[in-house]
């Protein structure tokens, strides 16, 4: 472990440690500075012995390199990374990493300044090889005096190659390995005199190629140092009574007590720990501007981006997409101005006339190219004999013809730079070609830039770090802020919020970021605006494939991802649907009010519609148990009509037999008169009686049990024809 440094360090002890810093990398500054200039600046492309080489000559520029480095910016702008964080500790909830990512958006694209600042760093970075972006904190109102509410920003880092100086120990890309670094800011003489006294005076001045400049202006360099403090320290833990922790350091707990007192804080723990701290201060040439004071953050608040990086014998190299093509691009200037030169001084064969030829018809020749005259004339030849020679030109002479080497030279370089610097080729712009060749062509070109792409990962890594860190001192309070979330839309919420736990119903803290830790994480996806294009286009296709019931969430979704003029509207109502359909998880009051009432609504369609279906299946039982019964009424009739049938049948038989008793019994009695003495015709007539009586109980028996089956089916058929009556509703 590094020796820790506890104490401020000196005026001088500061600007020799920067000395020795800015000179460890002297030789990639100058490098680096050549790059931008080669890129960006008019003339830069014949900076140092090209410029000799080429003095009194054209100086034409086909930058070919700015190309590739603006594709690359563009395409980076069109797909901006996202830092996002997640919880490290079990103290930690999804709702809470939402909360620290919605912060982290509000401050990165508040007034654009993130993506001003990012935006720079990495166009610094495709041109030299390096970029820097710096993390700071202000008031939110600096003209109130009462109001203690402070903010992160994001500063762009202009020259970051030569303006940020970093400890020449330090070896990691990000430079979290480092213990300080120093940034020299650039200011006229006269802002600096009004800012910081009469006697500002540069601390340190970085060499450059100023001299190839017009103007040079006169400039302070003010430093900005930073220094990473690591110390052994005692912490105070303390709670309240809403169970909020808050930790103190036991050197720095004067200044806290009132405080403590008043939120009725209790101390619960002490413990030994590390504490690590940052400290700024400013200097001039003479003397320091600011003195050192400790801000907010545990990390130096000073991002660097690398392009393509090495360390190599102890000594660091970068460079970015412009470096390696410059003596391709040199050569293909060159070319192009001998060929352009030869062009505008001869354009064309010239003949050669005598003076002879052509005195008093000077003029005449010289206007011939402008289409004035059908034919030229020269004057005749006088020959030996004095007789006139008609002849035509002595000889002619060539123009420049354009040198084989300057055409190989065209070839060479072009393509080698097309090829090299990762620039869309003309195959990718055919119509003919397919989908899957275009992104496989992509995909290759792309693969040129991965360590560009990935290096700008790791830088918006520590971004993220160094943010937490500094945003865990900063939102401390109470308060009310507005967080972005992902697809642009911003949201208000209440920082310490104090809410009833629902399991203890106690109250507790929500909102609160200064006690826990997180995690950052890097969304590497197409920015958000890309994302929302490809989801429109994959939700149409499958909206063409799904089934109805899908169609409405489909339908839903593409609305809520248009953008456009006047589609507020369209989309306030669309969200409301969702949320009413539970498509949408309700976000607001409002919302949430819209879905309980949708819900409230819905459960009473349900009831209706489960009374009616009860109803109607009542009302079929009821058919149901009719028809069963008018079904055994049936049957009881037809039984009824089957034992009369029977009765009817034994009826017939019983009086068969009877009228047989009666002839055999009068038959009997007849023979018996006419036979029989006295005594026995009465014993016969009393047996004829008692048969007679006998015969007539049957009969009587006989149809009084056939009355009685009459009355059965009787009673059958008037409980069939009610039961059919009650059935259609009149009885």
């Amino acid at each position: 472990m590094k020796k820790t440094v506890t104490t401020p360090k000196t005026h001088a002890d500061i600007l020799a440690i920067v000395d020795k810093d800015y000179y460890a990398v002297d030789e990639q500054r100058d490098h680096s500075n050549e790059d931008l200039r080669f890129c960006d600046v008019d003339g830069g492309q014949y900076d140092d012995w090209f410029r000799e080489q080429f003095a009194d000559r054209p100086k034409l520029e086909f930058n070919k390199v700015y190309q590739a480095v603006y594709e690359f910016s563009g395409n980076w702008r069109e797909n901006r990374f996202d830092v996002k964080f997640r919880p490290e500790d079990i103290k930690a909830t999804d709702d809470d990493a939402d909360l620290m990512s919605g912060l982290f958006r509000k401050d990165f694209y508040r007034d654009n300044e993130g993506t001003e600042a990012f935006d720079n760093a990495v166009d610094e970075m495709a041109k030299c090889g390096y970029g820097a972006i710096k993390l700071t904190t202000r008031y939110v109102d600096e003209e109130d005096p009462e109001d203690d509410r402070q903010i992160v920003e994001f500063e762009p880092i202009y020259s970051a190659y030569s303006s940020v100086i970093w400890d020449k120990s330090a070896k990691k890309p990000d430079k979290s390995d480092a213990r300080h670094v120093t940034v020299l800011n650039s200011m006229s003489r006269d802002a600096a005199e009004e800012e910081f006294g009469a006697d500002a005076e540069s601390a340190f001045t970085p060499p450059d190629r100023r001299r190839f400049n017009w103007h040079t202006g006169q400039q302070v360099w003010i430093a900005h140092h930073y220094e990473l403090r690591i110390d052994k320290a005692t912490a105070l833990v303390f709670e309240d009574p809403l169970g909020r922790r808050k930790t103190v350091y036991k050197d720095e707990i004067k200044q806290h007590l009132e405080e403590l007192a008043d939120m009725g804080y209790e101390q619960v723990r002490e413990k030994k720990v590390k504490r690590r701290t940052v400290w700024k201060s400013v200097l001039g040439g003479g003397e320091y501007l600011q003195e050192p004071r400790r801000i907010a953050g545990k990390h130096l608040p000073i991002i660097p981006l690398y392009g393509y990086r090495g360390y190599i014998d102890g000594q660091e190299f970068w460079y970015g997409i412009v470096r390696k093509y410059k003596d391709a691009n040199r050569l293909f200037n060159m070319a192009a101005t001998d060929v352009a030169e030869n062009a505008a001084t001869t354009s064309k064969d010239m003949p050669i006339f005598t003076d002879e030829q052509v005195e008093g018809r000077e003029q005449q020749l010289r206007e011939m190219h402008l289409g004035k005259y059908n034919y030229a004339v020269v004057n005749p030849v006088e020959g030996p004999e004095g007789e006139d020679i008609h002849m035509g030109p002595v000889g002619t002479w060539a123009a420049s013809r354009v040198d084989p080497n300057n055409a190989s030279l065209f070839t060479m370089c072009g393509e080698f730079m097309a090829v090299g610097m990762g620039s869309s080729p003309k195959e990718i712009e055919k119509a003919s070609m397919s989908g899957v060749a275009v992104d496989r062509l992509r995909k290759i070109i792309d693969a040129k830039t991965i360590v560009l792409n990935d290096n700008i990962k790791k830088s918006m890594h520590r971004t993220g770090v160094v943010w937490s860190s500094i945003a865990g001192e900063v939102y401390d309070s109470e308060r009310i802020e507005y967080i972005l979330g992902q697809d642009g839309a911003d949201k208000m919420v209440r920082l310490f919020d104090i809410v009833i736990d629902q399991d203890t119903g106690r109250a507790k803290f929500v909102n609160d970021i200064t006690t826990k830790k997180f995690a950052t994480t890097i969304d590497t996806g197409p920015a958000y605006a890309s994302q929302r294009r490809e989801t429109i286009q994959s939700l149409q296709e499958i909206g063409e494939l799904a089934t109805d019931d899908y169609k409405p969430l489909i339908l839903g979704e593409i609305i809520e991802l248009l953008d456009g003029v006047g589609m507020a509207g369209l989309k306030d109502h669309n969200r409301k649907r969702m949320v009413e359909q539970g498509l949408r998880k309700p976000e607001t009051d409002e919302e949430q009010a819209i879905y309980e009432a949708s819900q409230q609504k819905q459960q009473t369609a349900e009831d209706e519609l489960l009374r009616s279906m009860a109803k109607k299946e009542m009302a079929e039982a009821q058919e149901l148990v009719s028809q069963v019964q008018k079904n055994a009424t049936q049957a009881r009739l037809n039984t009824a009509k089957a034992i009369k049938e029977i009765n009817g049948i034994k009826m017939d038989r019983l009086q068969a037999s009877n009228n047989v008793v009666e002839s055999r019994t009068v038959s009997a009695t007849k023979q018996v008169v006419e036979q029989s003495t006295q005594p026995d015709l009465d014993q016969a007539l009393k047996l004829a009686d008692i048969s007679s009586k006998t015969a007539k109980a049957r009969k009587d028996n006989a149809e009084a049990e056939a009355q009685t089956i009459e009355n059965d089916f009787a009673r059958s058929k008037l409980a069939s024809l009610t039961e059919q009556l009650r059935s259609a509703g009149v009885a």
